[in-house]
């Protein structure tokens, strides 16, 4: 049982990167079109 909750919580602080991180790049991304096209 208490293998399983640590499971879950690494899996969720996991998927929380993963966020994170698609965020930034989009931002980053983002930024370099506009760049690109000023």
């Amino acid at each position: 049982m208490c293998l399983k909750t640590y499971l879950h919580e690494y899996i969720l602080a996991f998927e929380d990167l993963l966020v994170k991180l698609c965020l930034s790049a989009r931002t980053t991304l983002r930024q370099l079109f506009v760049f690109n096209f000023i």
